[in-house]
């Protein structure tokens, strides 16, 4: 009995915890102020503290000297992706703000505005915040798309964040041995490119967030993007109806692989590469992709301790006009970000 109790409770309290808006704190009166203000997209600038370790390490070890060259390059090569590809995506893709106003700020920089108490701009982060593993070593990130300025956030002020578009090699470390070949594969596909964020997760992030957005001021209040979601895909679903679906073969689970035409009858499921996927979303391909959308993360203080939890949704958007055709919200610890068997039936039962 007291174990069901405490199930019970612990059920409520889950559901409690991620049932909460995106957005938080603040009025959609503020997020059109913020609107209204130019763009401060955060860039990253190396730091030559790192660097100058990395490269007497190189300089002292011969035995390693080959790994620590690696990772240098590897460093400054996401440096120098990551901040190309992030000035092309928020200027092509981000319509918010007026993308005649962007300007691009280090992380110290926009500290200095704090200091000066600024608030001209509202702030696109798309850096890394953390990187945490859960009881599975399922990692993933926390992302902000758009903010206020260092110096307003308080209590009384909103904090609008994004759910980032994972469809990179996170998988649970216990994965079968198909599932780690396609991940090896994947490492191979990103060697010279971002650590953590390409471009296509750029994109589809963007404008999933911007969607939500726009609707919560269509609205004129606030709704939670698991709502947003699930609206957006009733409209849409019958689309699935017939449609060729690219699904990154790592997150599709290797015990169903063989089971996917009769999973999802509906469509037509076709298993890809990262790269095939990206390439779809880039060039605007009117195809649906299947990825999973990792929510923020949660922070549950209770005896000193905090625990960070990662929120994986599945969903299906059209890759050219990032329509939502498909949708199961996150459903509960053991929902990781790759597709299950449960995933698909449900998919299935859609627009039924």
């Amino acid at each position: 009995m007291k174990k069901n109790l405490l199930t019970l409770i612990f059920t409520l309290f889950y559901l409690f915890t991620y049932s909460q808006n995106c957005i938080k704190k603040g009025k959609i009166e503020d997020l059109k102020q913020l609107t209204k203000r130019p763009l401060a997209v955060v860039v990253y600038k190396e730091n030559e503290g790192y660097i100058k370790k990395l490269q007497k390490k190189i300089a002292k070890n011969n035995k390693k000297k080959a790994k620590y060259e690696k990772e240098l390059k590897a460093y400054r090569n996401h440096i120098t992706y990551f901040n190309k590809t992030v000035k092309q995506v928020v200027t092509d893709y981000w319509k918010l703000n007026s993308t005649e106003n962007i300007q691009y700020f280090t992380k110290s920089q926009l500290e200095n505005l704090t200091k000066e108490k600024s608030n001209s701009y509202a702030v696109l982060d798309l850096t890394m915040d953390v990187v945490m593993a859960d009881f599975n070593s399922l990692f993933t990130l926390n992302i902000y798309v758009i903010t206020y300025g260092g110096s307003e956030k308080n209590r009384n002020k909103a904090i609008y964040k994004n759910h980032l578009t994972n469809i990179n090699y996170n998988i649970p470390n216990h994965a079968d041995k198909a599932l780690k070949k396609s991940i090896e594969s994947l490492k191979t596909e990103r060697e010279n490119g971002p650590l953590y964020l390409s471009k296509e997760n750029m994109i589809t992030s963007l404008s999933l967030s911007q969607k939500y957005l726009k609707k919560v001021l269509e609205l004129g209040k606030r709704i939670s993007f698991e709502d947003f979601a699930e609206e957006e895909m009733k409209n849409n679903c019958k689309s699935l109806e017939g449609s060729t679906i690219l699904f990154q073969e790592a997150i599709v689970h290797g015990k169903i692989k063989k089971d996917l035409t009769s999973l999802l009858p509906k469509a037509k499921i076709t298993l890809v590469s990262a790269n095939r996927i990206a390439k779809a979303i880039e060039n605007k391909e009117n195809v649906l992709i299947g990825f999973p959308v990792t929510k923020k993360f949660v922070k549950q203080k209770g005896f000193g301790a905090i625990a960070v939890i990662p929120v994986s949704h599945k969903m299906i958007m059209n890759a050219k006009t990032k329509e939502i055709v498909g949708f199961v919200p996150h459903s509960g610890i053991t929902s990781y970000s790759y597709f299950k068997k449960k995933d698909f039936k449900k998919l299935n039962k859609q627009c039924n």
